[in-house]
């Protein structure tokens, strides 16, 4: 029986059962080891530690599933399936996701222990100035844009995290910047109309900076609605 497929079995089996059952399965495709009468819960685990490689090493580089998806031309869909062990990948998707992450793809399917690099610490140090600069730069007109701008040009050739990061907070200031523009022409001619509109953007570009310094600091995923990418 596959390894997909136990995965897929395990679960839909209750913690109880995957503990206290035991299988008569037996496993030889990889003439690595043959599995009989061996504890579910062994198997599960290592099932897991199979079929998570992808995700750890995309975590490892701060991208999320869609991100991942945007980099490696993968579906997020596929991704995600893979991830769970739901599919096999095939060895050309592997590559794909495997140049996207700048690892071997060996490293994505052969089992090994796996561990966070200092490397890892450092992006997540790293990755909030990018929003800090924005929020610095909206102190001064058009500063929004240069400061975080000018930090991921440095950055961006260092790591894909990095670039990515860049792009979505210089694409989110582009964005608000251009809708900021033409709600100043306007309060200067209907200044009841145009003075709401310049609060209302300049606050709303404030507070989602301020929320991605937050959520880059406890490692979650950069969250920037009605932008536009500029960058790509």
């Amino acid at each position: 029986m596959p390894f997909s497929s136990l995965y897929r079995a395990g679960l839909k089996k209750g913690s109880d059962n995957i503990l206290n059952s035991i299988t008569d399965c037996k496993y030889t495709n990889m003439n690595l080891f043959a599995i009989s009468c061996f504890p579910k819960s062994l198997i599960y685990i290592f099932l897991y530690m199979m079929t998570s490689k992808l995700a750890h090493y995309r975590r490892k580089t701060g991208l999320s599933q869609e991100q991942l998806a945007a980099v490696s031309g993968v579906s997020a869909r596929t991704i995600q399936r893979i991830e769970s062990g739901k599919v096999e990948a095939h060895p050309a998707t592997l590559k794909m996701l495997a140049d996207a992450l700048k690892v071997q793809t060996e490293e994505l399917t052969v089992n090994e222990k796996l561990q966070f690099s200092t490397e890892t610490k450092n992006e997540d140090k790293t990755k909030p100035l990018f929003h800090m600069f924005a929020l610095i730069g909206l102190c001064f007109p058009v500063f929004n844009i240069i400061l975080p701008g000018l930090f991921w040009f440095f950055k961006k050739d260092e790591s894909a995290v990095y670039d990515l990061e860049g792009k979505s907070v210089v694409n989110f200031q582009i964005t608000m910047s251009l809708v900021l523009v033409p709600s100043v022409i306007l309060m200067v001619f209907v200044f009841p109309v145009g003075f709401p509109l310049v609060v209302v953007v300049y606050f709303y570009t404030f507070f989602m900076s301020v929320v991605n310094v937050f959520r880059t600091i406890n490692k979650r995923t950069t969250y920037y609605p009605l932008t536009c990418r500029f960058l790509r």
